[in-house]
């Protein structure tokens, strides 16, 4: 996934660092709210996302570990959903300046084609509107 984010280098890069910046735009397309943003950006430290509703239903938690961090260019993670005995994927994303705006490219690797089609099937189509909430933020 690849997108021009109106804003300096700095600033998306603190929106995917900043725990108080991602819980104001890193939710859900569904009307979910993060709840829990356990976040370091600390290569070999793991991190925790949770997200549910307003009413408390329909949890949906993932965790991780930080990889590599390369300030403010490059940030690699492991991601995996919370209840699910699938195997990890790799995240990297790699930040750019472009323009008067930053690349942002997010790339996910995943194990083999069934775990790729279940990302695609899922939460990964919903990123457009989560960056475009994060370019809204950043405005």
């Amino acid at each position: 996934m690849s997108r021009v984010i109106r804003a300096p280098i700095e600033k998306v890069w603190q929106a995917h660092t900043d725990p108080e910046v991602m819980r104001q735009w890193l939710t859900g397309a569904d009307g979910r709210s993060m709840t829990t943003c356990e976040w370091t950006a600390k290569a070999g430290e793991s991190y925790r996302f949770k997200w549910e509703r307003e009413d408390g239903s329909q949890p949906f938690e993932m965790s991780g570990e930080v990889r590599e961090v390369k300030e403010p260019h490059r940030l690699v993670t492991t991601e995996r959903m919370f209840g699910e005995n699938g195997p990890e994927q790799v995240q990297v994303l790699t930040l750019a300046p472009h323009g008067d705006g930053t690349m942002l490219t997010e790339v996910h690797t995943f194990p083999h084609r069934e775990a790729r089609d279940q990302g695609l099937d899922s939460r990964l189509v919903e990123m457009e509107s989560t960056y475009a909430r994060l370019e809204e933020l950043l405005s």
